[in-house]
């Protein structure tokens, strides 16, 4: 199983920046967890298609990921994470 090399969207770390430690830990977790297997997030569509969203729970709040995988390049982009509120009309404004 290969595993993918990440990088991020400069507004990444801003999302991250409020998180709490045990979050941050976990939010790391899922992103190695994602770099083994991208295909774990669930395709969007629309206005997102081509990005993956990949939703957990902590402390009883649902978060999302968002990234793109590039198979072609043994890359995934990591575009935004955060709770559900708001997520997808921030990503739109990310990724057009």
């Amino acid at each position: 199983m290969r595993t993918y090399s990440k990088t991020y969207h400069s507004a990444f770390a801003k999302d991250i920046k409020n998180f709490d430690k045990p979050l941050k830990l976990k939010l790391l977790n899922t992103i190695d967890k994602i770099a083994l297997q991208p295909s774990i997030g669930e395709m969007l569509a629309g206005d997102l298609s081509g990005v993956y969203s990949y939703h957990f729970s902590y402390d009883k709040t649902q978060y999302r990921i968002a990234y793109i995988a590039q198979e072609d390049e043994v890359l995934i982009y990591f575009v935004s994470v955060g709770s559900r509120e708001n997520f997808y009309d921030k990503l739109k404004n990310r990724i057009s």
